[in-house]
């Protein structure tokens, strides 16, 4: 597996060698998982069922975040190279309405670990 790398700042990056910077096999689930992890659904014209429902889950009148955490397992499990989620916990501050998250992913690389 291959990827374009956009860790460093969420944005594409170049190489020592002034390339377009690329990640591969494991580093390409990681952040292959987080750009799907950071969708908003509906925002992918041409796959409008990708990404996480975060204004009718997350960011709405009554969170609801037991179904914030199934969408976004949902959509990781979903992803080529994923065997499952193992381990999902999250933090959620009401009153600023930031989410922290932490999840666990198998994948045919290995074991992954991504933050949100």
């Amino acid at each position: 597996m291959i990827t374009l790398s956009s860790l460093k700042n969420d944005d594409i990056s170049v190489d020592e060698y002034g390339n377009i910077a690329t990640l591969t096999d494991k580093e390409a689930m990681v952040n292959i998982i987080y750009n799907v992890d950071k969708t908003n659904k509906g925002e992918c014209a041409l796959n409008t069922d990708l990404g996480t429902d975060f204004f009718g889950t997350v960011f709405s009148a009554t969170p609801s975040l037991a179904r914030f955490k199934a969408q976004n397992i949902a959509q990781t499990e979903k992803l080529e190279g994923v065997l499952g989620v193992s381990d999902f916990t999250f933090d959620y501050n009401s009153d600023t309405t930031v989410l922290n998250y932490t999840k666990t992913v198998n994948t045919v690389y290995g074991e992954v670990k991504v933050n949100g």
